[in-house]
Order: C-alpha cells, then structure tokens, then sequence
C-alpha cells in the first residue's frame, strides 16, 4: 500500500539527524518517538497527519540547526528504489522494472524520496543507440 502526502491517511515518517537533539528542542518534535542512537545521531519516528505536519517538520529541523542525513516516508522501509534498467538497446520494449537497495547517505549528502520521474529526449536517444 503506498501513501499520498494528500490523504486523511497518517503517514508512516522516519529521519536521522547528525547530532543528539538537545533537550530543549524535543519539545519541538512532540509526537513523534525521539531516540538518542550510539553513533552520535538522533533518529524521529512516527506518524504525521498530512503533507503540511511535514513541512512543518521539516522547519523544525532547520531551526534547530542539525544536519539532516536521511527521510523517508511511507510503509515501505526496506530502503529500496524501484528502477528501470536496459541492458539491450532498442525501444521500451528493452526496459525492465527492478528494485535496488538504497545505500546510507555520505557525508554532505540527504537522501530525497522522488515520486515522479520521466525519460528525457537523450535518455531516449541513448536507449536506441542513437546518441
């Protein structure tokens, strides 16, 4: 089952923080689970109502001056993508739907949950041996 940000629906959230949150600003995140982890980061977890308690979210965790080193939302929290691949050129025909593990975002890096995505003309272009 997957997850409109636009639904009645609560909406399963997880992020990872650099850094322990102080506790001062756990009040900020009241609702959500709050867990100090061993390896110097502070992990949120929990359900938000709808698209506006993640912006709202997402603020807090500007202002509170931590890194943000990872997101996501929705059931699925296995940490995989779903991809198409060719591994012959030629049409559409040529692509195949899989799924792929997510690695750990690095240093400087947030991962970002895509909803939509589209071929481009080269993308195109380079599928038929045509680039």
């Amino acid at each position: 089952m997957t997850h409109s940000l636009t639904t009645d629906t609560p909406i399963p959230f997880e992020a990872r923080l650099n850094g322990h949150l102080q506790s001062d600003w756990q009040v900020n995140f009241a609702g959500l689970q709050q867990r100090l982890e061993d390896n110097g980061t502070t992990r949120l977890y929990g359900e938000l109502p709808d698209q506006a308690a993640l912006h709202a979210l997402m603020r807090r965790v500007r202002d509170s001056g931590m890194t943000l080193l990872s997101m996501q939302t929705g059931e699925n929290n296995t940490m995989e993508m779903q991809a198409f691949e060719a591994h012959r050129y030629g049409g559409v025909e040529q692509l195949e739907r899989t799924t792929r593990p997510l690695g750990e975002p690095g240093d400087g890096e947030v991962r970002v949950r895509i909803v939509t995505t589209a071929m481009n003309a080269a993308d195109w272009r380079l599928l038929r041996a045509n680039p």
